[in-house]
């Protein structure tokens, strides 16, 4: 038993030629994962797998004298899932939020940092103008 993807996709054209009908569309027989960017949570992807067997003529039995040397596709397997909209929504809502809020605080912190270091330079300057004007 040999593992591969359907219709031979990737494979070397030995193979995809070794059997009629095997035509790849890489779309439709590719592996995949779409990740939400922010939380790594899948919203939708395909595992997909062909199970072969290696077929070759047999010298002892006639009705396998036509027969090619190569592999031969026995099933294919596709599992896919996809998150419905509602909890994609969700997750948006429940944790992209907050990551709005810390959009929002960012510039306000940055702003307010400046201004408390142009403060205290002001402070120590004036500080020691008045240490000298004492003494």
């Amino acid at each position: 038993m040999v593992l591969s993807y359907p219709h031979f996709l990737y494979a070397d054209h030995t193979y995809k030629n070794g059997v009629i009908g095997m035509t790849p569309v890489e779309e439709q027989h590719r592996i995949f994962a779409d990740l939400d960017p922010y939380t790594g949570t899948v919203i939708r992807g395909s595992k997909r797998a062909q199970f072969n067997v290696f077929m070759r003529p047999v010298r002892s039995i006639a009705a396998t004298n036509a027969l090619r040397t190569t592999l031969t596709p026995i099933f294919w397997v596709d599992e896919g899932m996809s998150l419905p909209e509602d909890l994609t929504n969700m997750i948006k809502r429940r944790l992209l939020g907050s990551l709005n809020l810390v959009d929002i605080f960012i510039p306000i912190l940055i702003s307010l940092s400046a201004f408390l270091a142009v403060f205290g330079v002001v402070l120590v300057l004036w500080t020691k103008r008045r240490s000298n004007i004492n003494i």
